[in-house]
């Protein structure tokens, strides 16, 4: 598949509901692409874009140790990109059959069919699917995560999220998150309490919980962030 071009969506869509087979295609296939000829004809089922895909080169690693560095990678890459763009499944599944294949299989594994279901397509709403899309959720865990007023470091909020995870896969698609201060304050409320203990997938459960029940329960967002950060950690106090 030629780069600057985009799938069209109606392709991703035969894609996806053909999925029992293109499993089998790209087990058999492994990292050879090939396989896409038989869904994808070049003068019928793209479409141009200006979008620069030259300089992707992923950091090729069975585990998750590298995910930060691809993940910062994609976002200088992309960050002045609209946000449009940077939602569209059309978007990732043609960066991630590409650029991005070699990278997925050997990453994400293919031991069976939920890996496509869930890492390689959208399987759900925008906002829940580009926190579990491979390719997506490296780019918007950096830009969720980004700190512009620490100008020493505007990534040390990133780095922690990158390295427990879970604190933003399970708030990535929540309302608060949209916020600047709420989210803000969120991750410091977080990365504190990870100084005061070790944090368990339940103190991550209950924070998002509470950061929910405090979004409606009161206008957060015309908080600061310390506020929020101070509310959490209040909160996670109580129920402690």
């Amino acid at each position: 598949m030629e780069m600057n071009k985009l799938l069209k969506q109606r392709v991703i869509n035969n894609l996806k509901f053909n999925h029992e087979e293109v499993y089998k295609l790209v087990v058999s296939n492994k990292g050879n692409q090939v396989w896409l000829n038989r869904f994808i004809n070049p003068h019928k089922d793209l479409t141009e874009t200006f979008i620069d895909f030259s300089k992707i080169k992923f950091i090729i690693s069975n585990d998750k140790k590298h995910d930060l560095e691809n993940g910062l990678m994609l976002f200088n890459l992309f960050k002045d990109q609209d946000l449009t763009t940077l939602t569209d499944e059309r978007f990732w599944v043609t960066l991630l059959l590409t650029k991005g294949y070699e990278y997925m299989v050997k990453r994400w594994g293919l031991k069976d069919e939920k890996v496509l279901k869930y890492h390689w397509f959208y399987y759900s709403n925008q906002r829940r699917s580009i926190t579990y899309h491979g390719i997506a959720r490296l780019f918007w865990r950096v830009k969720v995560t980004i700190d512009p007023y620490n100008e020493k470091d505007p990534y040390h909020l990133t780095k922690f999220a990158f390295n427990k995870q879970e604190v933003v896969k399970n708030s990535m698609f929540r309302n608060f998150m949209f916020h600047e201060n709420t989210r803000l304050g969120y991750l410091d409320g977080m990365f504190e309490l990870s100084k005061m203990k070790k944090i368990t997938i339940d103190d991550i459960y209950l924070a998002t919980k509470l950061m929910t029940k405090l979004a409606s329960a009161s206008l957060l967002d015309s908080f600061d962030r310390f506020q929020v950060k101070k509310l959490l950690l209040s909160e996670l106090e109580d129920y402690s």
